[in-house]
């Protein structure tokens, strides 16, 4: 005989966002990125901060720091470069 009790085990089993061991990979995970983020210039920055934490779209970011979307592009991926070396640096080439 199942019962709700057994539905409900079921689902925490099979919930990995729970997990003491994952969360704390997500936590050394997210302060290796802003040790990185720290570590390169404010311009890459806030670009990467534009794009890839608040979602804004190329349009919006060449808006919001008044250039062209071409100009947009390139910054995005020297920052993204830039960012990649440091995390490397920092021992996070398992990213």
């Amino acid at each position: 005989m199942t019962g709700v009790a057994d539905g409900a085990a079921d689902r925490l089993v099979g919930d990995d966002s729970q997990r003491p061991d994952r969360t704390a990979r997500l936590k050394e995970i997210e302060s290796l990125i802003e040790r990185g983020l720290s570590m390169i210039s404010p311009e890459h920055r806030e670009i990467i901060v534009l794009r890839e934490v608040q979602g804004l779209d190329y349009d919006t970011i060449a808006d919001v720091i008044r250039c062209r979307k071409g100009t947009v592009k390139s910054r995005l991926a020297r920052a993204r470069e830039q960012l990649r070396q440091r995390l490397t640096e920092l021992g996070g080439e398992w990213l």
